[in-house]
Parts: structure tokens; sequence; C-alpha cells
């Protein structure tokens, strides 16, 4: 399914559902609609041009290639939360509320290939923290 987030159309498509999960028990944090996308182009563009994104809403980053990525918040208005999983889908790296429209690039650090965007400041309400873990269902 690819996402409605190219430059001119900012309404969300839910694509499935997100579940953050504690790391030690599996317990459900929370849960949110996600939007997909799912190839590098898609991926280019992600909440760019987006000016509000509902409080449980997030976009979900599959990519096929496992490796260490870079995120940045150019032609992004929305304050996000930058969420990093590895292949086993364990939250590895967090940027929290960064900064809209900046061309600093977030790295993961180490290889990742599921990345989710939520609201600036969502990390911290529903205390999420490197070391948990996500799971996803699709539409």
């Amino acid at each position: 399914m690819k996402p409605s987030s190219y430059a001119g159309k900012t309404e969300f498509t839910k694509g499935g559902e997100l579940f953050f999960l504690r790391k030690v028990t599996g317990e459900v944090i929370c849960k949110i609609e996600i939007e997909i996308s799912d190839d590098e182009n898609d991926s280019a563009t992600g909440m760019m041009y987006r000016n509000d994104l509902d409080e449980n809403q997030g976009m979900l980053f599959i990519l096929k290639e496992y490796s260490v990525r870079s995120f940045w918040m150019k032609n992004t208005v929305i304050p996000l939360d930058i969420i990093f999983a590895d292949s086993s889908k364990k939250i590895i790296k967090i940027y929290k509320e960064t900064k809209p429209l900046s061309e600093e690039l977030l790295s993961s650090l180490k290889p990742a290939n599921n990345i989710v965007e939520v609201n600036g400041g969502y990390c911290k309400r529903s205390g999420i923290m490197e070391g948990d873990m996500i799971s996803f269902l699709l539409n």
C-alpha cells in the first residue's frame, strides 16, 4: 500500500496498526494507526508537507535494505519523534521532538529497517524507550 505523503496530498491513509511493547515483559504500552511507506521514493518524502497528525497516528517505514539510516526534517513542519528499530523490531534509537524544517541528519547509529514517525513528545507521554519493541499488523 502506497502512502499519500507526497507534496500536495496531506490526508492520512491507514495502512495498519502498530503496537509499542515493553522490552522485558512484552506488555503493550500503546497502539497507533499507521500509514505505510515501503519503498525508497516514498521514504524520502515521509511526513513532509503535512500540517497535522492525530495523536494516535504515525507513519511506518518498512525498508528492504538493513543498514544505518538517516532522516531529516526538511519540509516537515510538525515536530516529530523518530523511532529507529532493527530487524528484530527492537527500538535502537529515538529522536524526540525533532526541530521542524531542520536539515540536520538524524542517524540510527546502528543498522535499522523499520522507522516510525509520531507526533513530537509522543514517546515521552507514552513512556516508550530505547530497548522497547514494535509490532505491526498491516491491512
